[in-house]
């Protein structure tokens, strides 16, 4: 059911929501996380150790515009959350009329996970927000009545695949699920025999070649240590898998809210009912899929919520450590009062012995400045840490 006034609401509710994001997110100072990826901004490629290049991308298109300030790392990151919350909008309207997307937006930016974590400028927002826009092409593509334009919704959906794998690597999940679910469907089962499927494949491939080419002239390395940090030997045994699975899932609850995740496996179970054209199946399986793919992940190793923010480089080896520690050049425009302290006592910014770059600091003398230098301590100190956890 189609009502404009519902329409209207939902539309205002995302224009109120991004605003405050914007506000919010230019007066918190920078995280850590945040300000990993800013220095990469500064030098682009099409690759880095732990992540592909979608989040540097918005963050040096930010910083073009608005400087080297919070506002800048964010900006497009902000704004990719709410192109999150209107590709979700949009498949609830397709599905169900403008009543249930007016339903879907007012939850979705509800979310903490949307009201604290799409502030940040980390890659979990530009890789929801193709995701989303992957999901209600897939679903204008399926739906009879876009059966004459389904080429280009397969088109579109391989291009957004493909920048959510750009974004972060676990987006390939997505197109995992759909061929599961695919499988899972008799009507779906003839998709494979069509060519907009394989068109979009094709699609989403030609988008993830400059990522796939980069991670090969760099041994995979990307790919390696994702796959390593994700599942790696498991610590602790029995009861640390118990820790791991119980932190997985209070972390979840605590994303969601308790009511929402009681409808969410709700919704999955009757996803899951037979229909003529298999949709609704195809949005269960890619939940069920990504629940059960971080459940079994867990089973090595801790999976993180993705809403506080965390060092960024925890459990890079030594040698890339050692890498970065001996690459690194003194570009400060204040001095440190900590440089002779040993350098994993220095912040709390560092964990575990693990260096990173204190580039929120403010500059000048001004305390309130958003403006942040590349902070680097210096080689003597460097190399008595490096002498101490090498």
């Amino acid at each position: 059911m189609h009502d404009s006034r519902a329409a209207r609401q939902a539309l205002a509710i995302l224009a109120g929501t991004t605003l405050l994001r914007l506000v919010v997110g230019a007066i918190v100072p920078l995280f850590p996380d945040e300000t990993y990826y800013w220095d990469w901004s500064r030098t682009l490629a099409s690759g880095y150790f732990d992540h592909p290049p979608i989040i540097a991308l918005l963050i040096r298109a930010g910083t073009a515009i608005f400087g080297d300030t919070a506002l800048g790392v964010r900006f497009f990151p902000i704004l990719a959350g709410t192109g999150a919350a209107l590709g979700l909008m949009q498949s609830a309207r397709v599905m169900a009329g403008d009543d249930a997307a007016n339903l879907a937006t007012r939850v979705f930016v509800c979310l903490p996970l949307a009201t604290v974590g799409l502030v940040l400028a980390t890659p979990d927002a530009p890789m929801l927000c193709a995701a989303a826009w992957t999901m209600y092409a897939v679903i204008r593509a399926l739906r009879p009545g876009d059966i004459p334009r389904s080429l280009d919704w397969w088109v579109l959906a391989g291009i957004c695949a493909g920048l959510a794998m750009a974004s972060k690597y676990t987006a390939v999940l997505l197109p995992a699920a759909l061929a599961l679910a695919f499988v899972s469907h008799p009507r779906l089962q003839n998709k494979f025999g069509e060519p907009g499927p394989w068109l979009a494949v094709l699609v989403a491939s030609l988008v993830m070649a400059p990522v796939l080419w980069w991670n090969a002239a760099h041994d995979w390395v990307s790919f390696r240590f994702q796959l390593g940090h994700g599942f790696g030997d498991p610590k602790g045994g029995a009861l640390g898998l118990v820790n791991r699975e119980l932190e997985l899932i209070a972390g979840q609850i605590g994303l969601v809210s308790p009511i929402l995740i009681y409808f969410l496996v709700r919704a999955i179970k009757r996803s899951m009912d037979p229909t003529p054209d298999g949709v609704r199946l195809a949005l269960g399986v890619v939940s069920a899929c990504c629940l059960v793919f971080f459940l079994f992940s867990a089973t090595r190793r801790s999976v993180e919520p993705n809403i506080a923010p965390t060092d960024p480089i925890n459990d890079v080896p030594n040698t890339f450590r050692s890498a970065v520690l001996k690459g690194m050049k003194i570009t400060s425009s204040w001095s440190d009062p900590c440089a002779d302290w040993p350098l994993g006592a220095r912040t709390p910014m560092t964990r575990n012995g693990t260096f990173l770059m204190r580039i929120t600091a403010p500059t000048g003398s001004s305390p309130g400045s958003n403006r942040f230098p590349t902070i680097v301590w210096p080689m003597s100190a460097t190399r008595a840490a490096l002498s101490k956890s090498v």
